[in-house]
């Protein structure tokens, strides 16, 4: 009998460990393991991130989070020269993304334009500098600005800069190799967040030929082509051999 009731009570053990083993698996098992914090600091629950600068939004799209935008724009990350960019400007009061649109199967290629407090007119840490991405094609469309000698694809300004851009289309090939394709060709223009549209000033987009001063060419408003052309721009058709990156044209953006 004695015997009977110790195997009864060591069983009753083995049972009540089972059970707190069984629970405390389903415990680890509902544990969110992706879960991440929010680690904004009060004041920045409506700051403009990194992601909605970057120089590849789909065009036209709106951010989400930011119908009424904020005066405080945080930069992460770090900058085209290795610094740490993580501040934030006190505001922001436009960006323009150029598109230099080619025929699949190519690359397009795009150009971001900012104005923000804190930035400059010259190369620091929050532009980016140039760099190609294709696709398995190997050849890309290029549209940069121009700053001395430095080429950037994303361009911060002062705030209220009236400084005149200087960009250049070309195309590029992987292999350094010349490019010959046949493709339309387009600069398609956004103000991908809502809202940060350079305030009151007129942007105007025109080409120039650098080799011929008495060249002319249309100048578009940009803010018309946004609103009335979907922001296209159509150029001329890119036909016979290109050298790669070396441009074949030449515009400027000017602010008034």
């Amino acid at each position: 009998m004695q015997i009977k009731r110790g195997l009864r009570f060591y069983s009753l053990v083995v049972i009540f460990i089972a059970a707190i083993l069984a629970m405390l698996l389903i415990y680890l098992i509902n544990i969110n393991p992706t879960k991440v914090t929010d680690n904004k600091k009060p004041g920045q629950e409506n700051s403009v991130s990194l992601n909605n600068l970057n120089h590849f939004p789909v065009p036209g799209e709106k951010t989400p989070g930011n119908a009424t935008p904020s005066t405080n724009v945080s930069l992460g990350g770090a900058g085209a020269y290795g610094g740490s960019s993580q501040h934030i400007i006190t505001s922001a009061l436009g960006k323009l993304e150029i598109i230099n649109k080619i025929d699949a199967p190519y690359t397009s290629n795009a150009c971001n334009i900012v104005h923000m407090d804190g930035a400059t007119e010259g190369i620091d840490d929050d532009d980016h500098v140039y760099g190609a991405m294709f696709n398995p094609s190997n050849i890309a469309a290029k549209v940069i600005s121009k700053v001395g000698s430095t080429e950037l694809d994303v361009d911060l300004r002062p705030l209220n800069s009236g400084a005149t851009i200087n960009l250049e289309l070309s195309l590029v090939s992987s292999s350094g190799d010349p490019v010959s394709i046949e493709s339309e060709n387009e600069l398609i223009l956004s103000y991908p967040l809502e809202g940060y549209t350079f305030d009151s000033s007129t942007l105007i987009l025109q080409q120039y030929d650098p080799d011929d001063a008495n060249a002319v060419y249309p100048a578009y408003n940009v803010t018309d082509v946004i609103d009335n052309q979907q922001g296209i721009i159509t150029l001329e058709n890119i036909t016979g051999s290109h050298d790669s990156e070396v441009p074949y044209a030449y515009f400027t953006l000017t602010f008034s």
